[in-house]
């Protein structure tokens, strides 16, 4: 991919998580691949970027520069047998480290700030640390900033202590933005509803590459043995309607139908139950390889989960995958409830079959419909592969990020 858009201000990303690592990262990673290499630099977290990550994923050609110079030592860590005064001494230990730790973050961002000569600042979604850091680098240079959020902020499913600290620092953040860039409209109703029109809200959809789907075969003729292919990590969002599809597949008898769950690290309780199960297989594979996998599928999986400890996440979220399923060529079942912005994006622009009760009988019913009527399902895939175009494209999308940041 060759950089193209070249931006009249040069931006620090300042993200917990960074590209080659998948999920958030990887949709960062394809609208910043389409950015000039001099447009931007990204301020991160090393330890986050996995070996794993290293070998299956893709750096963006910009400056790295990392904040976790030094590790916690181990003996900080209190210890839970150790005697009171000990445990005291080490927490007091740990508190002053901590503090020592975030100096030295807004330290080295002040120094790439100088020394890379940053016009503007961009804060990544994480539980809070990038969000903050990036509001206090631009209180101590002066620099403007925007964020940019793949989830929500306050409103997610956070630690607690994470979630006292988003609830003071929301309002503070996002007033002193230039602009809040969202991934969908469902998010951004919800802000506006919350923050009227005090704050300027943009919106850029999850976006993936065009020609990664070029060769993709868009005609649909499934033969049995049949395959449900899902791909990404199972979260608390996700976890109670992928339990859902695998009792459905294992206990569907009238057709022969297997499910592919591409996921870097599965609950080992389902692995341990399924591991030998001839109708469900875990596995995993680069990024690169999503392609080949989503397109050689018969169903493509997208899950949402009912009681949740975040409903607004649900009610808002727009996960990265939705987009290669989008452009892969293949019907789409999403399982979510009623208030999902997917099962309401879904059925804006007829892209999948929703299964928006929590009934195994309708999973199944919904798997034979998709892949028994063909005619259906390739109604499905036309406004999906539609959608995307209009939508999703990467390379427009960076386009309108350009324009977004050079407006500012």
């Amino acid at each position: 991919m060759s950089n193209s858009f070249k931006l009249n201000k040069k931006i620090l990303i300042v993200s917990s998580w960074a590209p080659p690592a998948i999920g958030g990262p990887q949709s960062l990673y394809n609208l910043f691949s389409n950015i000039d290499k001099n447009s931007y630099a990204i301020l991160t977290n090393s330890v986050n970027i996995s070996e794993k990550a290293k070998q299956t994923g893709s750096y963006l050609s910009c400056l790295y520069f990392f904040y976790d110079k030094q590790k916690t030592p181990l003996w900080f860590v209190p210890n839970s047998k150790a005697p009171i005064l000990i445990k005291i001494a080490k927490k007091i230990t740990l508190g002053v480290f901590t503090l020592y730790r975030i100096m030295q973050m807004i330290r080295i961002g002040l120094r790439v700030i100088h020394d890379q000569k940053i016009d503007r600042l961009m804060g990544i979604s994480d539980v809070g640390p990038s969000l903050i850091l990036t509001f206090i680098l631009s209180k101590f240079s002066r620099k403007p900033y925007t964020l940019y959020l793949y989830d929500l902020y306050k409103g997610n499913n956070l630690p607690r202590p994470w979630k006292l600290i988003s609830n003071f620092f929301e309002p503070i953040l996002f007033r002193g933005a230039k602009t809040v860039v969202v991934t969908n409209e469902g998010t951004r109703q919800y802000y506006q509803s919350i923050y009227s029109d005090l704050i300027k809200f943009d919106v850029i959809h999850n976006s993936v590459f065009a020609e990664n789907y070029e060769n993709v075969q868009m005609s649909y003729n499934p033969k049995s043995p049949y395959t449900i292919v899902f791909t990404g990590h199972i979260y608390w969002p996700q976890e109670r309607s992928v339990r859902n599809l695998i009792t459905a597949v294992s206990e569907i008898n009238d057709i022969d139908v297997k499910l592919l769950l591409y996921v870097p690290s599965p609950p080992q309780d389902l692995v341990e139950t399924y591991k030998n199960h001839p109708k469900i297989k875990f596995d995993v594979a680069p990024q690169s390889e999503m392609p080949r996998i989503q397109s050689g599928a018969d169903i493509l999986f997208l899950p949402f989960a009912w009681r949740t400890p975040s409903p607004q996440i649900i009610a808002t979220a727009s996960p990265g995958k939705l987009t290669d399923y989008l452009a892969s060529g293949r019907p789409i079942l999403i399982h979510a409830p009623p208030y999902a912005y997917v099962s309401q994006y879904a059925k804006e622009y007829g892209f999948a079959h929703i299964v928006d009760k929590e009934s195994i009988p309708l999973l199944q019913d919904g798997i034979r419909k998709l892949l028994q009527d063909h005619d259906y399902s390739r109604k499905l895939i036309k406004n999906a592969r539609e959608l995307f175009l209009k939508n999703h494209d990467a390379v427009k999308n960076a386009e309108l990020l350009k324009k977004i940041i050079n407006e500012l």
